[in-house]
């Protein structure tokens, strides 16, 4: 289980953000949670209790559908937070006809939320045959999927405010400005779960590719199948030397740049280079200045001029 979770998170973290990221997201959620279908529930604003659900159904996208969330395993979801079921779904929700009639047996559900707390819907997943849903590494590759929705959908809202062009979340509905080009991969290793959560929309939100580690054996593997453009490297890890580890990441990655995430150190421009890394950002710092930090390695030329 543990290869095979690795494998799906590495491949999570492939997914770009552009018009095709529910199709891949969804694919790759059935396929690595062994459903035969993975859906988002997205709130209706327009209608009271109703929904709109975007699926990858049986090895294939689904067509989008409408309904009432009224006696749904949505509507629980919504309501509780989080729903599992091994088996008997069916039982469960006697009045969803869909269900019935598609026979379904498991499922797994978790209530999408923005930082603020604002619901956008519901990430689940079906199946006719039993599901490991209360398996504790199924569900936490399950919230893996959750959190990467959540950081899309807010991204999705962020260039909507931005530019008031809205972006339809059905695949088939093509949005040449909903994607963006020359994303850069940018790793984030920083010991505290919150502060990964927020840097990572914070990257989205700018049209990076964010991937998380929380370990420096994971930083220095995944740096070795990623090709990172910058990483963002929390000073106050648990273990180890900081100028080693950096000194490991650049073999590991030799074009990548270092940003280094300093909370009570205060460090001058030689030191921060003798540990081997480019740049410093202080703790806490406001989103503009993460952005500004980081285009500053990514085209120095353009942040001088």
């Amino acid at each position: 289980m543990a290869d095979s979770r690795l494998q799906a998170l590495s491949r999570l973290a492939r997914i770009k953000p552009g018009e095709d990221w529910i199709t891949a997201l969804l694919k790759l959620a059935a396929e690595s949670l062994g459903a035969r279908t993975a859906y988002l529930s997205s709130l209706d604003k327009g209608t009271k209790g109703q929904a709109q659900l975007i699926a990858w159904d049986a090895g294939a996208p689904g067509e989008p559908l409408d309904y009432l969330l009224k006696d749904t395993p949505c509507e629980e979801v919504l309501a509780r937070g989080e729903l599992f079921l091994d088996s008997g779904l069916c039982a469960r929700f006697p009045a969803d006809v869909w269900l019935a009639e598609r026979g379904e047996c498991a499922f797994m559900g978790r209530r999408l939320q923005t930082l603020d707390g604002e619901t956008l819907g519901v990430l689940g997943v079906l199946n006719p045959d039993e599901l490991r849903a209360s398996d504790p590494d199924l569900r936490a590759l399950f919230d893996v999927f959750a959190s990467m929705t959540e950081m899309q959908l807010e991204r999705v809202a962020l260039l909507e405010r931005v530019d008031g062009v809205p972006r339809a979340l059905d695949p088939r509905l093509r949005d040449p400005q909903g994607s963006r080009t020359g994303a850069t991969t940018i790793i984030v290793f920083d010991a505290d779960q919150r502060v990964r959560q927020v840097l990572s929309r914070a990257l989205i939100a700018d049209g990076h590719e964010p991937v998380m580690v929380d370990s420096p054996d994971q930083l220095l593997r995944i740096s070795k199948q990623f090709t990172p453009g910058v990483a963002l490297v929390d000073t106050q890890f648990p273990c180890g030397d900081l100028d080693r580890l950096i000194s490991c990441l650049r073999e590991a990655s030799p074009e990548v740049r270092v940003l280094l995430l300093a909370g009570d150190a205060k460090l001058s421009a030689s030191q921060v280079a003798a540990l081997g890394a480019d740049s410093v950002l202080r703790k806490p710092f406001k989103p503009d200045e993460l952005h500004e930090a980081i285009e500053a390695l990514i085209d120095p030329a353009k942040a001088t001029s």
